[in-house]
């Protein structure tokens, strides 16, 4: 379904996020990379998508990667209570 949106759209944020959602919980986190990539290329600004992101950077043992994404979120919202968890 989202495969077939994305065909007619494929820079919309929502059907790439929900693809990498899908994605991601059916395992194949290279096809969820590529989704949340780029839905975060058309709203870097969306926190949803940089967690997504970070959550499959730690997956990978990617923890450098992981804490520069985190730390975008934390100079947009210092008090961000998710991502100071994750930090």
């Amino acid at each position: 379904y989202y495969r077939q949106g994305l065909s007619i759209q494929p820079n919309d944020f929502q059907a790439n996020f929900e693809l990498g959602n899908l994605l991601s919980r059916a395992g194949d986190t290279n096809g969820a990379r590529a989704a949340y990539e780029t839905a975060y290329s058309t709203n870097p600004l969306d926190k949803r998508v940089i967690l997504a992101l970070i959550g499959l950077d730690q997956d990978e043992e990617q923890y450098g990667k992981a804490e520069q994404k985190l730390r975008i979120i934390l100079n947009r919202e210092p008090n961000d209570v998710k991502a100071l968890k994750l930090l």
